[in-house]
């Protein structure tokens, strides 16, 4: 992902640009087996990006924070198009899926 002509690293990215994380079991991702937090400052783009409205309560911008520092922590995490996520998530140990999605309005 590029900003100003500058190709991002995982360590460019800050909460801010974060539009809405997840963190579930793995398998399916809509919601079934996790949640969804949705910054507050980009919520009506995440509507938008949706097609529907997505809560977005006063904690939601902790675990935006939250699931951004563990990926970060994370080795294997890397920055895919717009959004960072774990390729090679180990099944057999029950690793929990966390993505971060940036905001990239439209």
């Amino acid at each position: 992902m590029m900003k100003d002509g500058k190709l991002l690293t995982l360590e460019d990215i800050t909460p801010e640009m974060i539009k809405e994380v997840y963190t579930g079991k793995q398998g399916c991702m809509c919601g079934c087996k996790g949640r969804y937090y949705v910054n507050p400052a980009h919520r009506e783009q995440a509507d938008k990006d949706r097609g529907y409205s997505m809560p977005s309560g006063p904690g939601h911008m902790k675990m935006v924070k939250k699931v951004l520092n563990i990926l970060k922590k994370d080795g294997r995490a890397a920055i895919e198009d717009n959004y960072i996520c774990v390729d090679g998530l180990d099944l057999d140990a029950g690793e929990r899926n966390y993505v971060a999605y940036i905001n990239v309005p439209s």
